[in-house]
């Protein structure tokens, strides 16, 4: 439970935000959960998903600060770019 509190304060001084944080923190959980299953079922590591939404935050982030809108800068980040 401390790991999840010392993570969570670093998020929110490198995101400045409570929700993407909070966003952030319950997506890596769900992929721990998912790499474990999935290391169960085929045998292979899948760390790929938790190393995709922290990129994923922080272009969205990057998109808003170049001043596109919160719609527009998630528009960037569901088609891929």
């Amino acid at each position: 439970m401390l790991h999840y509190i010392n993570a969570h304060m670093i998020f929110v001084s490198l995101y400045n935000s409570f929700i993407q944080t909070l966003i952030l923190i319950l997506s890596l959980t769900l992929a721990i959960f998912g790499t474990f299953l999935g290391l169960l079922i085929t045998g292979k590591s899948l760390d790929l998903v938790a190393k995709k939404s922290i990129l994923q935050i922080d272009f969205a982030n990057q998109k808003k600060n170049w001043g596109f809108s919160r719609q527009e800068a998630l528009r960037f980040v569901e088609c891929g770019f």
